[in-house]
């Protein structure tokens, strides 16, 4: 699947909440189905790239759900956006919370801290 450049840039807009946690969600679950899709990859040669690329998917889920935090924490005291902007994003100050929503990849975050192989994939020599 290819996107073009603008689809990218919606992608992996930073300052878009909903983005950040629907990329936190797809490397949560990433993470969880690493021992069945390592199946697949077995043929590979090159074992430690794609090690250093797992690695780099655990950074990578823990910036998104730290980006939530930091959201939450940023918009739960200010009022919500009014005039043309308004409805385009949601905040924590339209009556939700972010925090609900990142529950899975905080806890998917929190087992690769205590143990890598948690979800069954073996970790890395590093």
């Amino acid at each position: 699947m290819q996107l073009s450049h603008e689809h990218f840039q919606q992608l992996i807009d930073t300052g878009d909440p909903v983005m950040l946690l629907l990329g936190a969600h797809w490397i949560a679950l990433k993470q969880i189905m690493a021992p069945i899709t390592a199946v697949d990859n077995v043929p590979r040669s090159e074992k430690a790239r794609a090690e250093g690329g797992e690695l780099g998917m655990i950074q990578w889920l823990r910036y998104l759900n730290r980006s939530i935090l930091d959201l939450e924490s940023t918009t739960a005291g200010s009022a919500g956006s009014a005039g043309a902007d308004a409805g385009k994003r949601k905040t924590a100050s339209d009556g939700g919370s972010w925090k609900e929503h990142i529950a899975w990849p905080l806890w998917v975050e929190r087992q690769l801290d205590d143990d890598l192989e948690y979800f069954g994939r073996e970790s890395p020599n590093v």
